[in-house]
């Protein structure tokens, strides 16, 4: 019945009667099929200059959480791949930014996103105060999108978005 009523493609028939995982998801932003084909896709080739600079350019997120069940976490990584995840158990604003200071300087981090909605905006200040203006960014996901060329779809069609966290999820996607 559910073959003849949805076809034997359908997620429903897929997910009901076979009991595998749907290959689309009608409310999701990411497919399941695009997250499968990116695990199972080879590496993009790269040129040697372009090999060069991802080996050592190292760009990071930094999400601040004082205290709660929340905590604050710093991953790195060098291109494509993730080297490094850290949690500080730290809870005021001026030794989270100590603490993110240091691998800012061991890694000698290129870029650090740092989440600035809410008390990441008090360690962005630390660091720029340390001197670190030139080594941080802040993302505040409410602001709005940035206009760039990255999101044409074709020519003269381009995409819109209510705010950057919208945004960056789409090419995230």
């Amino acid at each position: 019945r559910m073959a003849a009523k949805y076809g034997r493609d359908s997620d429903i028939y897929r997910v009901k009667v076979l009991g595998e995982f749907p290959k689309k998801e009608s409310e999701g932003l990411i497919p399941l099929e695009f997250i499968t084909d990116a695990h199972q896709s080879d590496p993009i080739e790269l040129t040697d200059e372009e090999k060069h600079q991802r080996r050592w350019a190292v760009h990071g997120g930094l999400d601040v959480a004082l205290g709660g069940a929340n905590r604050t976490i710093m991953y790195l990584r060098r291109g494509n791949e993730v080297f490094f995840k850290k949690g500080c158990e730290e809870e005021r604003e001026e030794d989270i930014a100590d603490w993110a200071a240091t691998y800012l300087d061991h890694f000698q981090i290129t870029n650090l996103v740092i989440d600035c909605v809410g008390p990441g905006s008090g360690v962005f200040s630390h660091l720029r105060r340390m001197g670190y203006r030139s080594k941080i960014s802040k993302f505040k996901s409410g602001w709005e999108p940035y206009k760039t060329s990255i999101l044409k779809i074709s020519e003269d069609e381009h995409m819109e978005f209510f705010n950057l966290r919208a945004q960056a999820y789409w090419l995230l996607r």
